[in-house]
Parts: C-alpha cells; sequence; structure tokens
C-alpha cells in the first residue's frame, strides 16, 4: 500500500490530506511517509513526493491547496501576469469576507471582499497540475486603484501603463471592472491619458 500511496502522490503532484483520504488511503500513512523522506510537507494538510519538480509558481499551487478559496490578487496577480515591476514579499490573495484563513507556512497579505466583488474576474490557471484562482488583468488593475492606499498609486498607474503598452487589456474591459470596484471617477482621467 506504501508504494501505491507515493505512485498516487506523484501522478496528483500535489495534493491534500483530504484527496488522499477520498482515494481510501489512511492520513496516518502521510506522517511516516514525511518520516521517511518520501514525502514533503508542504503546508498543514498538503503534501507532494520529495522528487516532486517544482516551477516558478510553486507557492501559488501550495496557497490554493491550503486555502482553497483564495484568489491571487493585487501585487501577486500582477506579478504572475508579468505587468509592471513589483516583486511581491508576501502573496497577495482576496478571500470572501467572513472566510476563515487556516495557518500558512509563507507570508500571505489577506485582502477580503463582499460577494460581488470577490467572484468577479477570477481565471483558473494550471500550475503544476493544481487549478489555481487568479484574477485577470483588468480586474487587478481595478482593484489596486480600490486599494491604491495599501498598494500605492504609482503601482496602480505602472500596472495600468505596462499593460496597455503590452496590448493585454481593453478600455471596455478596464471599464466595466472600474464600475463594479466603485473606482471609475479615480480611474478615469489615467484611462484618458492611454488615449492621448
Amino acid at each position: 500500500m506504501e508504494q501505491t500511496l507515493i505512485e498516487f502522490v506523484d501522478t496528483k503532484g500535489i495534493l491534500r490530506t483530504a484527496d488522499v483520504e477520498v482515494a481510501g488511503y489512511y492520513r496516518v500513512e502521510l506522517t511516516r511517509l514525511v518520516h521517511a523522506g518520501q514525502l514533503v510537507r508542504e503546508a498543514p494538510g498538503v503534501y507532494m513526493t520529495a522528487k516532486h519538480q517544482v516551477t516558478e509558481w510553486h507557492d501559488l499551487a501550495i496557497l490554493s491547496l491550503a486555502i482553497p478559496n483564495a484568489v491571487v490578487s493585487l501585487i501577486s496577480a500582477l506579478a504572475f501576469h508579468g505587468i509592471g515591476t513589483q516583486l511581491p514579499r508576501e502573496h497577495w490573495i482576496t478571500v470572501p469576507q467572513g472566510s476563515r484563513i487556516p495557518k500558512f507556512t509563507q507570508p500571505i497579505k489577506v485582502m477580503t471582499a463582499g460577494v460581488d466583488f470577490y467572484a468577479t474576474g477570477i481565471e483558473l490557471h494550471s500550475i503544476e497540475s493544481v487549478n489555481v484562482a487568479v484574477y485577470c488583468i483588468e480586474k487587478t488593475i481595478a482593484d489596486c486603484f480600490k486599494h491604491r492606499s495599501k498598494v500605492g498609486i504609482d503601482v496602480a498607474v505602472e500596472a495600468l501603463k505596462d499593460a496597455w503598452h503590452q496590448r493585454c487589456i481593453t478600455l471596455a474591459g478596464l471599464s466595466h471592472f472600474a464600475q463594479i470596484n466603485r473606482v471609475h471617477k479615480v480611474m478615469e482621467p489615467y484611462m484618458q491619458m492611454l488615449m492621448d
């Protein structure tokens, strides 16, 4: 059974304790395999084989399994999409208001949002066979303007200009998310600047 469990973990890449239990394995086997050096415990309830090949965005895959309702947002979403020059020192995520955040080993910055704000603009990206929720670029830029007191207006403006120059946003898309976030008046002069 031990080798079969390792093979199961290896085929999944990274998984949660719940995935192992649903597949019919015992939780105690995970602990034993971690002590034997065959599995690695990446976060509470998140495991992978010791030989698993990690990618540049490995931490986001782990975060998504550890905090299933987290959406990668703000500066972390900008970095993921290759927009701007900011390199986050912590993982920025957004969760629905009232969510309980489990312990996570990496530094995180948690934003909360009402259902309407939280649920719009989510894209799923596969990272190491894990579906990771990330806000789309236009939603992320609107969020940066909404949370400009936390991320800085210079970050929001830089992201807007860079995304426009990379041709990965539209004014219609920006306007849509600016209206949802109620920052259209704040963003309007900057969006107008793009047209000049």
